[in-house]
């Protein structure tokens, strides 16, 4: 017997083990929302079959996929499993054409709610063929839910449909940023070797993150980076390193696991967040290095200088300009009793913004409302 109401997040993927933001955060709602709400997550398959399993106790079933196409997953069976599984709630994270499209087929009866993680922007072309049902989904939602402020003023399609906008930002577990003993020694040790100061970067290598601009504003800065991740763009940055004599301070780290990317955060001295396209709407990673206590320097692009307040948490300079960006990251670098002080903000605004409770307070108050109103 369920003795609380049932929500169903629909997406592409979940982590583990795919990692990426909005995975993550698909997780951290339901660890958020799980003492008043049962979740279950559906995803697409990455083989031709249904699957179903136990992920950290939260239920997940995997419905047959047969490929992708501009991303999205081809999952014919993904309307019947919405009308399946018995749920009070459904919450679709977007973009994701599949799934608006299967729950307009599915057509059921529980109320919808959707987290925004970014506008449609590679693949905006596909959009105009697309909208009439992209606003239809739209319609038929409840509520949206882009992660800030900025986001939701800037984007023509959230402004289409302001009234149902509610602002729920995402969150990291900043209990899970602090290092345990033995990592603590690990970061003294990489602190010790030391030659220059360290930029870091997290995340995907994606077209959308503007390395290419850190890469070239690397020229100005007397530092070293630490690039860690992987990820489709990574061969063209790699050479785009080497070409400008870069190779020995741009340093290609790869993926870590949870705990090496904690260590590297904890020992170097400046986040960078260069990001130049919409498709960064937030920016989890910089979340996650402001907990670790490191300031940030990111760009006016999303909802990015929402996350992180300029001259507050870290540094905001104008997206695709890497003079600019060599100038902040100089400017953190040099100034021992900024670099102080960002850090303290960069600290305070993550716990106090964008810890997982928040999440859950903001999110859990949207699935209430919505709930109520039936």
């Amino acid at each position: 017997m369920v003795d609380r109401p049932r929500v169903l997040h629909v997406y592409k993927d979940f982590w583990p083990p795919f990692v990426g933001g909005v995975e993550k955060t698909i997780h951290l709602m339901c660890r958020a929302t799980s003492d008043e709400f049962a979740p279950t997550v559906l995803v697409s398959n990455r083989r031709g079959r249904d699957e179903r399993e136990t992920v950290n106790g939260i239920p997940v079933v995997k419905a047959a996929t047969f490929g992708r196409w501009l991303s999205a997953p081809l999952t014919p069976r993904l309307a019947a499993w919405i009308r399946r599984l018995p749920t009070d709630l459904i919450h679709v994270h977007l973009p994701n054409p599949t799934a608006e499209i299967s729950v307009l087929w599915a057509r059921p009866p529980a109320p919808v709610v959707v987290t925004w993680h970014s506008d449609i922007v590679r693949q905006a072309w596909a959009l105009r063929v697309y909208q009439r049902w992209h606003y239809r989904f739209l319609e038929r939602a409840a509520r949206i839910m882009p992660t800030s402020p900025d986001y939701a003023r800037t984007s023509a399609h959230l402004q289409r449909f302001a009234s149902k906008c509610v602002c729920v930002p995402l969150a990291v577990d900043v209990r899970a940023c602090e290092l345990s003993e033995s990592e603590r020694t690990e970061c003294e040790r990489l602190r010790a070797g030391k030659k220059r100061p360290v930029v870091a970067f997290v995340g995907r290598l994606r077209y959308y993150k503007g390395l290419q601009f850190l890469i070239e504003a690397m020229r100005q800065v007397e530092a070293e980076a630490w690039i860690i991740g992987d990820g489709p763009e990574g061969p063209a940055l790699r050479k785009q390193a080497r070409d400008a004599g870069l190779a020995e301070r741009v340093l290609f780290l790869g993926a870590l696991d949870d705990s090496a990317v904690r260590i590297r955060l904890h020992a170097a001295d400046v986040y960078c967040l260069p990001a130049h396209l919409r498709a960064e709407a937030f920016g989890l990673s910089q979340v996650e290095a402001m907990a670790c206590g490191l300031p940030a320097v990111s760009t006016a692009v999303g909802g990015v200088a929402f996350v992180n307040r300029d001259n507050e948490s870290g540094l905001i300079v104008p997206p695709g300009d890497a003079g600019a960006l060599a100038k902040a990251l100089n400017r953190v670098l040099a100034d021992g009793e900024l670099r102080s002080r960002l850090s303290q903000g960069a600290r305070r605004r993550a716990r106090e913004e964008f810890d997982l409770p928040r999440l859950g307070e903001r999110l859990k108050a949207v699935y209430r409302d919505v709930l109520g109103a039936q």
